[in-house]
């Protein structure tokens, strides 16, 4: 691939800042070291520079070192090199999801804290295909068949494939003109992860390749993906009110009377707002609940992917489900201890179940009296119904229970001491909490985040 190439292919990506500064993840693997190669030369043709990232899930053995090889193979090359390790590890539950939203966490906290704006990925032609394939056969729709976005946004960073239209074959061959060896993922060819069907199904049964066809059909779906997000997006100006507390209110007629389409990205993506999922719930699942909500007004509730669905005053509620809520956080950690003696003057931001922003004020409790523990959790029933009592504000008070159970309270030492978004309820501690929920972004769906965006922030 010649740098004229790559250029083209980064062309529709930008615009991009003078002397551009390019974050590229890094497993070693014959497409990510291809890419590293390709996006240096391309940043340093105009005065910036790229870095490599390698994360370092702690799930082979062999990640540490590979990592390392890594580290060598790009100071051969001249590059910045850093790796990024997992030490929380997997919970409960999909462990390739688990892996995925940890990789790019880190890899957008690490890009971010160098100032880079940029984060590019090496997915190619194969990968579009194999994505569509696994989305298709998850009844994923439009959606799933457009697969992955060229541009999209991971959090706070611009997120960039320029290889989606490239053949793997040949960034293989790219690196063995250029004398460069690489690592194979063994994980790649696990039985044990679903990718991997998905990519034997990309061969016909005389063994013909299926990726041209299936990444021609993808790029059809991203237009047909993009007059879908427009008509979400107008759906949800007619028929969507959102409230500040985090819940929304959804004229039912107006959802159900839509095309089945507008009608199921429009609640997947509402669901996903409210519950503060990292992704929507499958497709397959909220079709089942428009099975229910066509009912209307027989409705009586639901509850779907940490999201409650409940009838509400002839509308329906959409809202957090609150015993879902484990999220804590721990304010006098959080806000740290005053660098060498000095006050930090700075705020502290940090997310608290996907939702709302708790920004902790300057110094916060680094008195010497002021050392119990203050943390963030949900308030429950009993902090609710306290909550409740101790408000004078006619609105808060007005709030459904399920709702006002689901709300970040500030609790010392076991004690409810204040509830930020609510009005006049023991406003003392300066920690603030803003619903500001993560959109995700395409520039598909910039009309629908942007509409959705507006809708919260002037409730």
């Amino acid at each position: 691939m010649q740098a004229g190439e790559f250029a083209d292919l980064m062309s529709p990506l930008g615009p991009f800042e003078p002397e551009p500064l390019l974050a590229v993840a890094v497993s070693g693997g014959p497409d990510s070291m291809a890419l590293l190669i390709l996006a240096d030369r391309w940043a340093r043709q105009r005065g910036g520079a790229a870095f490599a990232l390698t994360v370092d899930h702690g799930l082979r053995a062999e990640a540490a070192d590979e990592a390392r090889t890594v580290a060598r193979w790009c100071a051969a090359q001249g590059i910045a090199h850093r790796t990024l390790r997992w030490t929380a590890g997997p919970g409960r539950g999909n462990l390739q999801a688990q892996a995925r939203r940890a990789r790019y966490r880190l890899l957008a906290r690490a890009a971010r804290a160098e100032g880079a704006l940029h984060l590019l990925v090496a997915h190619h032609r194969g990968d579009v295909a194999a994505t569509a394939v696994m989305r298709h056969a998850r009844r994923s729709g439009v959606e799933g068949l457009a697969a992955l976005a060229p541009v999209a946004s991971v959090h706070g960073l611009r997120l960039l494939r320029p290889l989606l239209d490239v053949d793997p074959a040949r960034l293989r061959d790219f690196l063995r003109a250029r004398g460069q060896a690489w690592i194979e993922d063994p994980s790649n060819r696990s039985e044990a992860f679903s990718r991997t069907w998905a990519e034997a199904a990309l061969l016909g049964p005389a063994g013909a390749p299926l990726d041209e066809p299936l990444t021609a059909l993808a790029g059809r779906a991203v237009v047909a993906r993009a007059a879908l997000y427009r008509a979400a997006a107008l759906l949800i100006a007619s028929s969507v009110t959102a409230r500040p507390e985090g819940w929304l209110i959804v004229r039912p007629g107006a959802l159900l009377s839509a095309p089945p389409p507008a009608t199921l990205l429009t609640l997947r993506r509402l669901l996903q707002i409210v519950s503060g999922a990292t992704y929507p719930s499958a497709a397959g699942q909220v079709e089942a609940l428009l099975g229910g909500l066509a009912d209307w007004p027989a409705f009586r509730g639901a509850t779907i992917g940490g999201a409650r669905l409940v009838p509400w005053r002839g509308r329906l509620m959409l809202c957090r489900e609150a015993g879902r809520i484990t999220d804590e956080i721990d304010c006098t950690a959080a806000a740290g201890d005053p660098v060498g003696g000095e006050k930090d003057d700075r705020e502290r931001a940090l997310r608290w179940d996907g939702r709302f922003r708790i920004a902790i004020p300057p110094g916060f409790a680094t008195a010497p009296g002021e050392r119990d523990q203050w943390t963030v959790r949900r308030l429950g029933r009993a902090g609710w119904a306290e909550a409740r009592r101790g408000t004078d504000d006619r609105a808060a008070r007005g709030l459904p229970a399920v709702v006002g159970q689901g709300l970040p309270g500030i609790w010392r030492a076991g004690r409810l001491v204040e509830v930020p978004v609510l009005p006049g309820f023991r406003a003392t501690s300066g920690i603030r909490a803003i619903y500001m929920p993560e959109f995700g972004y395409a520039a598909e769906n910039a009309a629908f985040c942007a509409l959705l965006h507006r809708k919260l922030t002037l409730s």
